[in-house]
């Protein structure tokens, strides 16, 4: 059993880890779980739009594939992913474009289970997660988002971007006046659309109230 970790923007390999140590070392995970970073060109701040390309781009799918195809063919047989900031729209665009092929669906069919997908501060519009939402759950056991009204890089990349990103949105029964929450943008989907599509089984864990995230 493994855990994977994709980090951000503008993280070197250095920074992503120490990063990374830092999460094994103070989070206390089971000595079964294996490590592994996925280190990507991550660009640097004067870089932004180049790194969203490359975040999105199919040569770099096609490397997560085989990373991940390696990792099967060597005997593992679960993995968490846990993607950071912009690693999480590489994560969350992969997953739904190729997971099937490594991860199957909710039948059992792929070659390993993705038992938790882990979203922190995820630089992805939340438009984006909406359309991607329902393949996601449809492979991953587990989603958990931890998603923060306050953080400023993500603020810079609503900015820059194209509208709210789902690391600022959370439930609004844990905030008085946030973004817009993933739950209105559902139930608004289901109004518009489909009055029996389901919203989604995940975890959103507000830390916006922590002094650093």
């Amino acid at each position: 059993e493994v855990v994977v970790f994709v980090p951000g923007f503008n993280s070197n390999l250095n920074n992503s880890a120490a990063t990374f140590a830092q999460f094994i070392a103070l989070a206390g995970y089971p000595k079964r779980l294996v490590p592994w970073l996925y280190q990507w060109p991550a660009g640097d701040v004067f870089h932004f739009y180049q790194a969203i390309e490359m975040a999105q781009s199919t040569a770099l799918q096609d490397l997560m594939a085989d990373f991940l195809i390696d990792l099967v063919e060597s005997g593992v047989t679960k993995i968490s992913i846990v993607g950071h900031s912009m690693g999480a729209r590489i994560v969350s665009q992969f997953l739904s474009s190729r997971g099937r092929s490594i991860f199957g669906d909710d039948q059992g069919s792929g070659r390993c289970e993705l038992i938790n997908l882990i979203l922190i501060q995820p630089e992805l519009e939340l438009e984006t997660f909406v359309q991607l939402g329902p393949v996601l759950e449809l492979l991953a056991k587990t989603i958990t988002i931890y998603a923060d009204c306050e953080d400023r890089a993500l603020f810079w990349a609503e900015f820059w971007g194209s509208g709210p990103s789902l690391g600022r949105s959370v439930n609004p029964v844990l905030r008085g006046n946030p973004p817009p929450s993933i739950y209105g943008h559902f139930e608004q989907l289901s109004t518009n659309h489909d009055m029996s599509f389901p919203l989604m089984d995940v975890d959103i864990i507000d830390t916006s109230s922590l002094q650093s995230n």
